[in-house]
C-alpha cells in the first residue's frame, strides 16, 4: 500500500499545537520554541554581493544602515504585490534604508523586465539562493528580513505583508545607525 503525504499545513498545525503544549506545560521557554538550529542569529554577508546593472555592493557597505532583504521570484503573484510595497517604502527612506530584492531567479533579462514592468525602484540580486540560506532554512516566498548595520536580524516575515505592515518596517530607519 503506497504511502500518503501529510499536507503540509497539517504537519505545521500539528508542530505549532505540540509546541504550545510543551510551552505552557513549561518543559521549555517560547525562545527555545522558536529557535531552529539551523537559522542563523547573525547575518555573515557575502564579500561581494552582485546586483542587477549596478555595481556589487562589498560585505563591509551592509555596516552603513539597516537593510530589508527580501526573497522572490518573478512568478510568483503574492510577490509582485509585496515588492511594489516594498518599493514604496525604499523611496520613502531612501539614504536611510537600504531594500534588496533577492531574487531566486537567475535570467537577467528576465529580471529586467519584472524590475521595469513592476515598477520597482530598489537593488535586485539575481539568483540568491546561496545568500537565502544565510538567512533562512525556509521556503517561503516572499521572505523579508530586517538586518541592522551589525548583522543582528531584527525580523524575519514569511510571506506577503500588507501595505500597513510594510511601511511599519520604516521604523527601523530611524534606527540604522551602528548600535
Amino acid at each position: 500500500m503506497p504511502t500518503q503525504r501529510m499536507p503540509a499545513a497539517f504537519i505545521n498545525r500539528r508542530f505549532w499545537a505540540k509546541a504550545c503544549a510543551a510551552w505552557i506545560g513549561g518543559s521549555v521557554t517560547l525562545e527555545q520554541v522558536m529557535a531552529s538550529p539551523a537559522t542563523p542569529a547573525h547575518m555573515q554577508w557575502p564579500d561581494r554581493l552582485d546586483l542587477l546593472d549596478e555595481a556589487s555592493l562589498r560585505g563591509e557597505s551592509f555596516r552603513t544602515m539597516t537593510t530589508v532583504l527580501v526573497f522572490f521570484s518573478i512568478d510568483c503573484p503574492y510577490c509582485r504585490r509585496h515588492n511594489r510595497r516594498l518599493s514604496t517604502l525604499s523611496l520613502q527612506h531612501s539614504g536611510k534604508l537600504r531594500v534588496i530584492g533577492a531574487a531566486l531567479d537567475s535570467d537577467r533579462d528576465s529580471l529586467r523586465r519584472y524590475r521595469e514592468t513592476q515598477g520597482l525602484r530598489f537593488s535586485i540580486a539575481p539568483d540568491a539562493r546561496s545568500l537565502r540560506e544565510r538567512v533562512t532554512p525556509r521556503s517561503v516566498i516572499p521572505f523579508t528580513t530586517v538586518i541592522a548595520p551589525d548583522g543582528t536580524f531584527k525580523e524575519r516575515i514569511p510571506g506577503e505583508m500588507s501595505e500597513e505592515d510594510i511601511l511599519g518596517l520604516a521604523r527601523w530607519a530611524s534606527k540604522g545607525e551602528k548600535r
